[in-house]
């Protein structure tokens, strides 16, 4: 899995710090956003192969992130993977995130082989059974 770059947007630093802590024996990049402004930006900068997208956050929230990016950047930027991050996987919330622009979601908190799946599914296409 060499030369994945992932992009993960979230404003807690602990979260960021945990997120650090699961990838840094992966064979893959990462950046952190702190806001969907930021992240915007940064996708516009850089290729990144799947968004990690927190839900609330200030300055850009998730869903207004993923809107903007969907709507107004060019392909591929568009296209990319987002992936929402949250606490609540009520089936209400899910459509939200969905009708976001968002891809799926993962639920906080995660583990290693959960951030797997979402980047088997969504960037290597092959889901392991």
């Amino acid at each position: 899995m060499e030369n994945l770059n992932i992009l993960f947007v979230e404003d807690d630093s602990l979260n960021q710090f945990l997120f650090q802590k699961l990838l840094k024996d992966q064979n893959f990049t990462y950046e952190i956003a702190d806001d969907g402004k930021v992240a915007i930006e940064m996708l516009q900068s850089k290729v990144f192969h799947i968004v990690f997208m927190d839900i609330n956050m200030p300055v850009m929230d998730g869903y207004t992130a993923t809107k903007y990016i969907r709507a107004n950047l060019a392909e591929p930027i568009k296209s990319i993977p987002i992936i929402a991050m949250t606490a609540s996987d009520e089936e209400d919330e899910v459509e939200k995130y969905k009708r976001a622009g968002m891809n799926d979601y993962i639920s906080k908190p995660f583990e290693m082989k959960d951030l797997w799946k979402k980047i088997e599914t969504f960037v290597y296409k092959k889901v392991k059974v």
